[in-house]
């Protein structure tokens, strides 16, 4: 705002002329108006007639704006102190002279004034005080000290205010130049990646500079400049460019010198890796050499991973993986066999992505028996079967002789059965003694032909030997199989003449059926169900007679139901820090064994990514990542999959790069002791807090306890931390404890699993209180019948009442003999 004085009226007139003349006037404002005006230029006229304004600027400079000869004038008259350029922070050299500058202006000239940590200097000797006409003013230090380090300031002030100006005045011995005793060090990295240059200097340098190709570079954002208190410097581009690649410099200086450090930054392009072509499919002989090859092309050179049937080839003396220089990729099959056949694939993978590409091979094989006829016994009016297991590819075209004389299974008498894993069966009903015979099995393909034989003998019930009772030598065992799995029963029996054997289950006759085979050979008695089911759960029994008598055994049949896959411990989501390693664990059951598969953020993980480290042990399924960075934050998922169903789990991992953030794990809240009865749910919660997120453990009686069906553990993103028991048990009562770790430290605590107090007031109902109370008193009589003497003894008989009469009658004896 200005203040104008326009055609002043005499008050304002003489307020002007004492303002004027209560000022001190410098000597070249005084001289202006006196040249102009004359030595009587502050007389009452001489104002009014040259003064046109009065005002004040937006600085706080007062002005008069004065008239001579028709032109204008202006004149200051008074400014407010003002700071024109300001202390900069200074390193001085100890035992030499020392300089701080400024420059000040204001009307009339303003006092100035030295201060030290807050305290006004005292020009003396070491300390004075340079003054020029331009304002300038300075303080000069002779001869400087270590004590002369601290926070300099400089105030100027006049009667229309003050100015103040300050900065940091350090001091280094004398020789002491910057000197890097890290240097920058070359850094060869990926369009996208991550710069950082780093470097340590000592010598307390003033000034950091920085410098790509010659030319300065300053903290914009993108490039960052740090420096730390221990002497680290560092410039850091989050996401580098190719245009960033250049020659980096950093200067360092001080008072006493310089010193500078240097490194080549090389940003090399990326490229997603591509297959040229793909794999062809691959027919090999047995025996023979054969390739895959395919060409892959990828900046940076991607990792190559061979997988056969969706798992990882390594390689061995037989299987090689070659990489040319022009890319070309090839897998070397040497000395092929019929196990090398499947489905093979190649996974070329970078920073960028990932590239695949699969074909079949085959492995060419002249039929041979991996296990042949073997000669069987059995006895008349039992099947027979003759069982072998071939191998050939393409798969072999079989026939039946017998004695040399093909036959033909008629599905009545004489069945053929295959299975996939090449077991060949031929099935012989009720064999009579013109089924005995050599029979051969014969298998041809197109490279070549092979055959295996073996005789059929049968036999009758009665032999030589002397006549016996049937009976067991080795009883029925008690098994337990996965639905799908065979259950066989073998019994080794005697008897003579051979006994009858008939089975049942669950006291049901068992037949011979596809499914089911029930053979004799003279020794052993043998029920074979090729494939078993739910239905198949019960009590066995073999029963055996004959003229003389009967003999019975028994086994059980468990079966493994087929189930759906389910997580019984599932993910946790996980907090942490850059450069820690992460683990992501959960637990899942189902039969058939469930397939399990990892995902980020929706995309399959593969096992061949070297980034991931996947591993199974027992139930238990783990992804593991070493070194975290923060593009690991997302979503990772677990899925298990068989025929009956599937199931998932999911946990967040957010990675900080913040890692003093970190906390070691503690107990909002402890676990509490539970008292529950037999057959009810325990549960033992807590909440638990910690960074990054810790691992749980939890322990009964000192030993690791495992999720199961009936123990469930969970931990929530809340920091809820649960085990769950169902249908307690005896044995699960006990101590328990949980222990956290992470890279920060530890934390435990314990309690108890026990049985309900309200347990023993249920059980003493009046009924049993009576029972106890009458074995208590029944109890006491015999004592004192074993300690009276004879003539104290008499027979506790009758009712309750004669009990309680026996026993006082006793006790008054006793009392009169203590007498």
């Amino acid at each position: 705002m200005f203040k104008l004085i326009e055609s002043p009226a005499p008050c304002e007139v003489w307020s002007v002329i004492r303002f004027l003349s209560a000022r001190n006037l410098s000597a070249d404002i005084h001289r202006q108006i006196c040249e102009v005006y004359g030595a009587t230029a502050m007389c009452e006229g001489k104002v009014r007639n040259i003064m046109a304004s009065v005002f004040w600027d937006r600085h706080g400079v007062l002005l008069v704006d004065f008239m001579q000869r028709g032109n204008h004038h202006k004149c200051v008259l008074v400014k407010k102190p003002e700071i024109e350029q300001e202390l900069k922070p200074t390193q001085l050299v100890e035992g030499k002279p020392g300089k701080l500058v400024a420059k000040v202006s204001g009307e009339p000239k303003p006092k100035v004034t030295w201060l030290k940590d807050g305290k006004p200097i005292a020009l003396n000797g070491r300390f004075s005080m340079e003054e020029a006409e331009d304002g300038t003013v300075a303080l000069l230090i002779n001869n400087v000290t270590p004590d002369d380090a601290g926070l300099y300031s400089l105030v100027v002030s006049n009667d229309e205010g003050e100015a103040t100006s300050q900065a940091p005045v350090s001091t280094i011995p004398p020789g002491k130049k910057p000197e890097f005793i890290k240097e920058l060090e070359k850094v060869d990295l990926l369009e996208g990646q991550p710069l950082r240059l780093e470097a340590k200097v000592t010598g307390k340098p003033t000034s950091i500079k920085w410098q790509k190709d010659s030319e300065d570079l300053s903290d914009d954002g993108r490039v960052q400049l740090s420096e730390s208190p221990d002497g680290t410097i560092a410039l850091t581009i989050e996401k580098a460019k190719q245009s960033d690649a250049g020659k980096y410099t950093v200067i360092a200086s001080n008072a006493e010198g310089k010193a500078r450090s240097a490194a080549l930054v090389q940003v090399q392009e990326i490229k997603k890796p591509e297959l040229e072509g793909t794999l062809e499919p691959l027919t090999i002989k047995d025996g023979e050499t054969g390739e895959l090859k395919v060409k892959a092309s990828g900046i940076p050179k991607p990792t190559v991973t061979w997988l056969k049937d969706g798992k990882v080839l390594r390689p061995t003396n037989r299987v090689e993986s070659i990489e040319e220089p022009d890319g070309t990729l090839a897998l070397v099959i040497k000395n092929a066999r019929p196990e090398d056949a499947g489905q093979y694939s190649v996974l070329v993978q970078n920073p960028l992505g990932e590239a695949k590409s699969a074909a079949p091979v085959l492995v060419e094989q002249a039929p041979t028996f991996q296990k042949p006829l073997e000669p069987v016994n059995v006895v008349e009016g039992y099947p027979a079967k003759l069982e072998a297991k071939l191998a050939g590819s393409p798969p072999p075209e079989i026939k039946w002789l017998k004695d040399g004389e093909e036959i033909i299974p008629d599905n009545l008498h004489i069945r053929e059965v295959r299975s996939p894993d090449g077991t060949v069966a031929l099935l012989i009903d009720d064999c009579k003694p013109e089924d005995a015979a050599k029979y051969s099995l014969v298998a041809k393909n197109p490279l070549g032909e092979s055959s295996s034989s073996g005789k059929l003998g049968v036999s009758g019930k009665d032999s030589d030997a002397p006549p016996s009772k049937p009976c067991f030598v080795s009883p029925l065992p008690n098994l337990t199989v996965k639905e799908g799995e065979p259950i066989r029963f073998e019994a080794e029996i005697s008897g003579n003449p051979l006994p009858d054997i008939s089975w049942t289950v669950n006291d049901r006759p068992l037949t011979p059926a596809d499914n089911t085979l029930i053979t004799f050979d003279g020794e052993k008695a043998i029920l074979e169900i090729r494939s078993s089911t739910p239905d198949h759960i019960g009590t066995y029994q073999c029963k055996l007679s004959n003229r003389l008598g009967e003999a019975n055994s028994e086994g059980s049949v468990s079966v493994q139901e087929k189930s759906a896959p389910h997580f019984i411990q599932r993910l946790n989501d996980f907090n942490g820090f850059i450069n820690q390693p992460l683990r992501l664990s959960c637990k899942v059951t189902g039969y058939p064994e469930p397939e399990v598969d990892w995902y980020f953020n929706g995309d399959l993980i593969s096992a061949a990514n070297p980034k991931y480290h996947l591993s199974k042990l027992g139930e238990m399924h783990t992804l593991a990542i070493p070194n975290c960075t923060v593009g690991d934050n997302g979503v990772y998922e677990c899925k298990a999959k068989n025929p009956v169903g599937e199931d998932h789990t999911r946990a967040a991992v957010n990675i900080s790069d913040k890692v003093e953030k970190g906390e070691p794990p503690f107990f909002l809240k402890k676990i509490g002791d539970n008292e529950v009865m037999e057959g009810m749910t325990a549960k033992f919660t807590a909440c638990i807090t910690g960074s990054p997120t810790p691992e749980v453990a939890w322990f009964k009686d000192g030993q690791p306890l495992e999720p199961s069906p009936r123990h469930k553990m969970e931990l929530e993103s809340t920091g809820i931390l649960r085990l769950i028991v169902r249908e307690v048990e005896e044995g699960d009562y006990g101590d328990y404890s949980v222990t956290l770790t992470n890279c920060q430290g530890s934390a435990t605590c314990s309690a108890k699993l026990c049985p309900d107090s309200k347990d023993l007031l249920d059980f003493l109902t009046p009924r049993r209180v009576a029972l106890l109370v009458m074995a208590t008193i029944v109890a006491l009589a015999w004592l004192i019948a074993m300690l009276l003497p004879p003539e104290f003894y008499c027979s506790p008989e009758g009712t309750l009442g004669d009990i309680e009469d026996f026993v006082y009658r006793c006790t008054a004896n006793c009392k009169c003999a203590d007498k």
